[in-house]
């Protein structure tokens, strides 16, 4: 029996790059760390992509994707603070 490897298709986070709330989470994001950070296109997947056309939208979170969904996956305790202090951040953002 061969297998082949399972391969799962998910739509592409549509956001564009120049939406004001990418901008401001990417803007929240630098200041937070203390460092210039842009945004960037990834090669994979996310429940994101589902999320309905015209919804802004960015998939934010600690960790290096290399070391997701393994049997020692983990994530570094200082950027699960930095973490929290960004989506803290994002939250208490005037939106208006």
């Amino acid at each position: 029996i061969v297998h082949q490897p399972f391969q799962c298709f998910a739509p592409a986070l549509a956001t564009p790059i120049d939406d004001p709330f990418v901008v401001r989470v990417v803007n929240v994001c630098s200041e937070t760390l203390e460092s210039p950070i842009g945004p960037k296109g990834v090669p994979y997947g996310s429940d994101a992509g589902w999320i309905p056309r015209g919804t802004p939208a960015v998939v934010l979170g600690p960790g290096d994707i290399a070391d997701a969904h393994a049997v020692d996956e983990h994530v570094a305790l200082s950027e699960i603070v930095q973490a929290a202090a960004i989506y803290r951040n994002v939250l208490l953002t005037d939106w208006l």
